[in-house]
C-alpha cells in the first residue's frame, strides 16, 4: 500500500526493507511524514526512486541506528 506516488510500482509500497548494524528490519507506516523532503535534504539522505514519504524514515533509522 502507498500513500504517495504511484502503487503500480511495486518500490513504493510498504513494508520497506532497511539495515543496520544490529540487522535487518522492515517497516510499514500508517501516517504521513509531511516533512520527508525536508528530512532528506537536512540529514543528506540518498535520493532514491521511492516516492513514499515512510522511506525517509527508513533510512534515518538506517543513518542512525
Amino acid at each position: 500500500m502507498t500513500t504517495q506516488g504511484s502503487p503500480k510500482k511495486n518500490y513504493n509500497n510498504h513494508p520497506f526493507l532497511g539495515k543496520t548494524k544490529d540487522g535487518f528490519f522492515a517497516l510499514a507506516h500508517n501516517g504521513v511524514l509531511y516533512n520527508d523532503k525536508n528530512l532528506q535534504d537536512s540529514e543528506g539522505l540518498s535520493k532514491t526512486c521511492i516516492e513514499t514519504d515512510s522511506y525517509a524514515a527508513v533510512q534515518l533509522l538506517e543513518k542512525y541506528g
